[in-house]
């Protein structure tokens, strides 16, 4: 239910807190998320996808997002130098 999944996804937040030595938590936040889904009687491959979805939309998909805003607007930097230039 709805007080599982919340338990799952705050125990998820605080294993990744504490692998902050860990760039992003990788491995640790997975293994943890992975396990608290399957001891809560979810099958094993079904954890393991709802984990990757987990990881892409909080971990891949901003990074992503990121770099597109952070190209885009170097992008429009260096036109306006060069324009600047002329």
């Amino acid at each position: 239910g709805l007080l599982k999944s919340l338990f799952i996804y705050s125990s998820g937040i605080v294993i990744t807190g504490l692998a902050a030595v860990i760039p992003g938590g990788l491995g640790v936040t997975e293994g943890g998320m992975t396990g608290l889904l399957v001891f809560n009687q979810v099958d094993l491959v079904t954890a393991l996808a709802i984990v990757l979805l987990f990881r892409v939309v909080t971990f891949v998909f901003p990074t992503l997002l990121g770099l597109m805003i952070l190209l885009i607007f170097y992008g429009k930097i260096l036109l306006t130098k060069k324009n600047d230039k002329k």
